[in-house]
């Protein structure tokens, strides 16, 4: 299946690289400006972009006319995306035949915003649920199609929850691309 990933962080990066593994085709990389907060920058994701033989896009605007035709245009069937830094309007999410399916660290719908995983850890919840949802145009909605839980105690540290990010999201992004490949994924 191809495959376009939409936006920024360490996570995205080790997801393009594990749904790569699992044989799908990552067809584009899409990211934003860069960030002093993350370790990895629009240079290595567009190092990633040429080692996979894959296109490369800044766009200022990610639901401008010129992507979403891009995007249109484009062989991928689904989008993969992790903090991309604005809204992403239903054109864009239409584009794609399964959608834009994102990485959320929170339990939707309880935990929609920034900093979920912190607010869980605050309010004393058992877990952090990762969430791998088909985005909306509303923020951190829509259909979830995978979970997996974290559990926390009184030892859990922000850093363990991330530390688990890492690890998961690109699993069970994988699993739902396999899915979409297979016409079978469903809510």
């Amino acid at each position: 299946m191809h495959v376009t990933a939409i936006g920024r962080t360490r996570i995205l990066y080790n997801a393009i690289r594990a749904v790569a593994d699992a044989g799908h085709t990552i067809e584009r990389i899409v990211t934003g400006s860069d960030s002093d907060f993350y370790d990895i920058t629009p240079a290595d994701f567009r190092k990633l972009a040429d080692e996979l033989g894959a296109d490369f896009m800044m766009p200022d605007d990610i639901n401008d006319d010129t992507a979403v035709s891009t995007f249109r245009q484009s062989d991928s069937q689904i989008a993969i995306s992790v903090n991309w830094q604005t809204l992403i309007r239903r054109p864009v999410l239409d584009a794609f035949k399964y959608g834009v399916i994102n990485a959320h660290a929170g339990d939707l719908p309880r935990y929609r915003g920034n900093a979920a995983p912190n607010w869980a850890i605050i309010n004393n919840e058992d877990e952090v649920v990762l969430t791998i949802h088909r985005m909306s145009e509303d923020l951190d909605a829509g259909p979830i199609h995978a979970q997996h839980s974290v559990p926390l105690d009184e030892e859990t540290y922000i850093g363990d929850v991330y530390d688990a990010m890492y690890e998961r999201f690109p699993k069970l992004f994988v699993t739902v691309v396999a899915d979409a490949a297979t016409d079978s994924l469903t809510p």
